[in-house]
């Protein structure tokens, strides 16, 4: 968890109605795409995109005034940013400990599996010589179907694979707001939350980051509807986990990073373009 709790939203405010954005007049000046205007509204800086236009076209506008409107809106990007990589690195470092987790559960698994069967090898061994040492009939069948029976014992369970468990408890998950889909989200800045939410961020314009991250964990992590339990245990308070139930957990955490992540190459666009923004005086 992070060390100190930062509230981006004190400092920048978030439209939440993105459509009327899009109808506005800022699809001008033409050197601005459309997911540079929702961009500058998830960064809080609309205002001064829009200012930025104004003052192009007027003549009688200084240098001052274009300047100040850059700097305001590199200043919300930059803030937009650091929400991003703080979420991103929160995100790596849960993979990490989750992935760690998973090992350790893997090899204690491991080793108890290994050791069980050494354990049925020997005893099936003893049981087929027992015959050799004992002559007395009675106790020979006595030891060699009970021989038997422990060797079928450990035979059966090593074949319960991954039956070591850990207890796995979360104060914050990541995977929650995503799962659930809440208007606000207690996890992540406003201005991030819009972006994971606005359909027209994501590559079929028509569902958003969220959805399509749930659809994908639904078809191939979950492997269908989820009941009350699974779903607390991944996505809400956590509880006891099995070694596949924590590599799913990996791969979800992973493929949430990734989808965070692309988030910056859109504002990698956005700032090539203000870079490349000249007034036409």
């Amino acid at each position: 968890m992070p060390v100190t709790d930062t509230n981006y939203q004190t400092r920048y405010r978030v439209d939440l109605v993105p459509d009327s954005i899009l109808k506005s007049d800022m699809k001008q000046p033409v050197l601005f795409h459309e997911r540079d205007i929702i961009l500058a509204n998830a960064s809080g800086t609309l205002l001064f995109l829009k200012n930025l236009a104004l003052v192009t076209s007027d003549r009688d506008s200084g240098d001052s005034s274009f300047l100040e409107c850059l700097t305001k809106l590199k200043e919300g990007l930059t803030s937009i940013r650091a929400q991003t990589e703080a979420i991103l690195s929160e995100l790596e470092c849960e993979v990490f400990r989750t992935r760690q987790l998973y090992i350790q559960l893997r090899n204690q698994n491991g080793s108890k599996n290994t050791r069980l069967t050494a354990e049925s090898i020997v005893i099936g061994s003893a049981t087929n010589i027992t015959p050799v040492i004992i002559t007395e009939k009675t106790p020979q069948n006595i030891t060699i179907v009970s021989g038997s029976l422990v060797s079928a014992g450990l035979s059966l369970h090593t074949l319960r694979s991954g039956n070591l468990k850990i207890k796995l408890m979360f104060f914050r998950n990541l995977l929650s707001d995503p799962w659930f889909a809440p208007v606000k989200s207690v996890e992540y800045p406003a201005g991030l939350w819009y972006i994971l939410n606005d359909p027209n961020f994501s590559d079929t314009r028509q569902l958003s980051k969220i959805q399509l991250i749930k659809m994908r964990w639904l078809k191939f992590e979950m492997n269908g509807p989820v009941n009350k339990k699974t779903e607390n245990l991944f996505f809400g308070t956590g509880g006891i986990f099995e070694q596949d139930e924590l590599e799913v957990r990996v791969l979800m955490l992973s493929e949430l990073m990734a989808e965070v992540n692309t988030i910056n190459v859109d504002l990698d666009n956005f700032e090539y373009d203000l870079n490349h923004f000249k007034r036409k005086l």
